[in-house]
């Protein structure tokens, strides 16, 4: 599982703090196929929002896991969710998944911090496990944002961040759609302002 920390208005990354906290579920993001280390495979980006950690601009921070977009038992997603529900998936809940069930929803979630090669700090989602009876976890403050490139919607699209775009621009889900609204020839020629 890849993570990222949280980033502020001025471009700098601040990583969210280190231990468990009480988290909601804010954006899951279709990233489509993309290189990895064995091989293509579709990847999720699934992002947390702290409702109770506030940096120091007002919002809360953010932790972003990224996850194979696989519910095979082995799979990280499918463990993570197992540990966040305190349960395994049913047959039924595996066959009609949709990440709309989960939007908003609190869990808790443990945070540990990792250097990388170049010296910064990023925060890692080291699990995530279901809210103990009882106990409340603060509103959502940010936007929830569920993106699929199966039902490809350009308004959420435009919402995601740059970089993250860039990402998602490169797999073949996103070229594919890409191709299907490039002009062709024939539907040139049948617009008569094509030759002015």
């Amino acid at each position: 599982m890849t993570t990222f920390a949280a980033m502020t208005e001025g471009g700098t990354y601040t990583p969210a703090p280190e231990g468990t906290h009480g988290a909601r579920l804010s954006q899951v993001i279709d990233l489509g196929t993309q290189e990895g280390m064995y091989g293509p495979k579709r990847n999720l980006m699934v992002t947390f929002e702290l409702t109770s950690n506030l940096m120091d601009d007002g919002r809360p921070y953010t932790v972003t896991a990224w996850y194979g977009a696989s519910l095979n038992r082995k799979s990280n997603l499918r463990q993570a969710l197992t540990s966040w529900l305190g349960r395994e998936l049913t047959f039924e809940e595996v066959q009609d998944f949709s990440w709309e069930i989960y939007a908003n929803t609190p869990c808790l979630v443990t945070i540990t911090h990792k250097t990388n090669d170049s010296g910064e700090v990023r925060a890692k989602v080291q699990s995530i496990t279901a809210v103990p009876v009882g106990m409340d976890v603060a509103p959502l403050v940010g936007e929830l944002l569920t993106f699929d490139l199966e039902n490809f919607d350009k308004a959420v699209f435009a919402k995601i961040p740059d970089g993250i775009k860039a990402i998602i621009e490169k797999s073949p889900q996103h070229q594919a759609l890409t191709i299907k609204t490039i002009p062709t020839a024939s539907s040139q020629d049948s617009d008569p302002l094509s030759a002015i």
